[in-house]
């Protein structure tokens, strides 16, 4: 029985930091909060430790380049949640496994408590996984969000267009485009906003309508207006290229479940097999 246990306590707890990280918004940083309503919480108590190796783990230079990964995979989260998380991970799987071990002593649960200690490095793989994924929305999403900027501002001055289009873009693409619009307020006529557009998005599609938009500024509105309707075909282009991917992108999704599944169904039964033998040669 307990044979049969061990494997499904590994998998349902997998499934929880899973799915505990992969929320848009971690209802654990909630909870993470240190604020006066709170410290005297025995969740504060809990963390409290935490937090101080959090302090020491983090400096200025490492706080802001995971800052800029959690910007990039579209997080709303700070930096110090994180790097909480990364300790929090390992920390409760390991006493978990080791209680687990002193309730029954299965050579599963022994090997869990010694591999706990790598979760810490679980939340990098799971934002790396985001940070694509996140990559791959704005691709998805910038098409029809440039379309309708490219329509707006052939009536519209350029802070206007940029301001109203903030409506249409996509929740991946919308941090981007908010910070356009703030910066372009903030420094009208320069070219350093749409630069850092291009940048942030990340995107070779950004690139080329941003340079498109600036040649357009400094001609007549007929040539602005020609080309803001070249970019549109392109754009329109691009969302059927955009299509045909997701089109190809299902069954290769669907192929990477069937193998894992395949993969379990093999890797279990040499699991209990391996179990059987050894507990066999203990009895020789």
């Amino acid at each position: 029985m307990n044979i049969l246990l061990a494997p499904v306590f590994v998998v349902v707890f997998y499934l929880i930091y899973k799915d505990i990280f992969q929320t848009k918004r971690y209802e654990l940083s909630t909870y993470l909060n240190e604020s006066d309503t709170e410290k005297n919480s025995a969740w504060f108590k809990f963390t409290s430790p935490i937090s101080s190796l959090t302090k020491v783990i983090l400096n200025d230079r490492k706080e802001q380049k995971i800052q800029e990964k959690l910007y990039a995979a579209g997080l709303d989260m700070k930096p110090q949640e994180f790097v909480r998380l990364k300790i929090i991970y390992p920390t409760v799987s390991t006493i978990i496994f080791i209680l687990g071990v002193f309730l029954s002593d299965n050579p599963i649960l022994r090997l869990g408590a010694l591999l706990s200690p790598l979760l810490y490095f679980y939340p990098d793989f799971l934002l790396r996984k985001r940070i694509k994924r996140a990559k791959l929305e704005k691709k998805l999403e910038l098409p029809e969000y440039l379309k309708f900027l490219a329509q707006l501002l052939k009536s519209h001055s350029v802070a206007q267009a940029i301001i109203k289009s903030q409506d249409y873009a996509g929740p991946y693409l919308k941090p981007h485009v908010e910070r356009l619009a703030a910066e372009v307020e903030n420094y009208p006529g320069s070219d350093v906003p749409f630069k850092n557009f291009a940048k942030s998005v990340d995107i070779p599609e950004a690139y080329t309508f941003m340079v498109a938009l600036q040649q357009a500024l400094k001609t007549s509105k007929k040539q602005a207006i020609e080309i803001l309707n070249s970019q549109i075909q392109m754009l329109r282009t691009l969302e059927k290229e955009n299509y045909r991917f997701l089109i190809q992108k299902k069954p290769e999704e669907m192929n990477a479940y069937g193998l894992i599944l395949l993969g379990g169904m093999i890797i279990y039964p040499l699991i209990l097999v391996i179990i059987a033998l050894s507990e066999g040669f203990k009895q020789i």
